[in-house]
């Protein structure tokens, strides 16, 4: 497994933790989060569809794009399984302002983030040469 982005101090948005007023986002927003691949931030408008999920089979939506990815989800070294989660590209999100454009979809893995507050931890991103991802919140 490759890292491929990384995410530290996750707010309460990412880890699904919101205020009493509010509801999951079931969404991790697929950010720049300082992160950088050879000395260099990557550009989270094109990094994530281009280079992380290049390989994956791609169906054009109303609005964007969509696919669905092989995850590995692991939080504080216990793992809560396989799951096969929904990613969106939409370009439009970005709105000129650097914005946004691609979001992993927690469907079905949300239950494990809604009982484990993982806020404020770290998100590491893994994809394998086979095409399978990890996510590991620590």
């Amino acid at each position: 497994m490759k890292k491929v982005w990384e995410k530290h101090n996750l707010p309460k948005s990412d880890t699904q933790q919101p205020s009493e007023k509010s509801n999951p986002t079931c969404n991790l927003r697929l950010s720049q989060a300082g992160y950088k691949v050879d000395g260099q931030k990557i550009d989270q408008t094109t990094y994530f569809r281009n280079e992380v999920f290049s390989e994956c089979k791609w169906e054009k939506t109303e609005k964007g794009e969509k696919t669905y990815i092989p995850v590995e989800l692991e939080i504080n070294g216990k793992s809560y399984g396989k799951y096969k989660l929904k990613v969106t590209h939409e370009l439009h999100r970005e709105s000129n302002q650097d914005n946004v454009t691609t979001i992993l979809h927690w469907e079905e893995a949300i239950q494990a983030l809604t009982e484990n507050d993982v806020t404020g931890e770290d998100l590491t991103f893994e994809k394998s040469e086979e095409g399978s991802y990890k996510i590991n919140i620590h």
